[in-house]
């Protein structure tokens, strides 16, 4: 299921202020370093491969997702 959400930024002025801020930050050039995005990454990889039973239980419950189900459309795409 894919569910569309469309705010106007007249809808939600945090919405306005933090674009205008993450915006700010881009063009200032400030990003993240290389070694520190490589560490978020692995870091995410290391919280799938923890928490898989967990999060096949999960969406089990809520969604009626068997493993393999979650494992293609949830997880394994972050491992390739």
């Amino acid at each position: 299921m894919i569910v569309i959400l469309s705010v106007t930024m007249e809808e939600s002025p945090g919405l306005a202020r933090n674009l205008a801020e993450l915006r700010q930050t881009f063009r200032s050039g400030k990003t993240r370093g290389l070694e520190w995005r490589k560490a978020q990454l692995r870091a995410i990889l290391k919280l799938l491969d923890e928490n898989e039973d967990s999060i096949f239980d999960a969406l089990q419950q809520d969604l009626g997702k068997h493993p393999v189900e979650s494992y293609r459309d949830e997880v394994g795409f972050f491992l390739f």
